[in-house]
């Protein structure tokens, strides 16, 4: 997944003053659809959701994507 590597070596490199010295750290959750079956925007939505959330049980740069099987990528 790339796409979540370059986001999350973009995010890293981000410097707000008003942390004090903190990063950002950064938990996704993503859900792909191929656009067959009848699947509700709830569902999707929850998947997604559920996703974001094993994310963030993860220490530091997280993205975990539902799909055939769970794919969890940290960089």
């Amino acid at each position: 997944m790339e796409i979540f590597k370059r986001i999350f070596e973009n995010i890293e490199k981000i410097e707000i003053k008003a942390l004090g010295g903190r990063k950002i750290i950064l938990s996704l959750g993503a859900c792909i659809y191929d656009g067959t079956g009848d699947i509700s925007y709830d569902t999707l939505y929850s998947k997604a959701d559920a996703a974001m959330y094993r994310s963030k049980k993860q220490q530091g740069f997280c993205a975990t994507v539902h799909g055939a099987a769970d794919e969890v990528f940290i960089p």
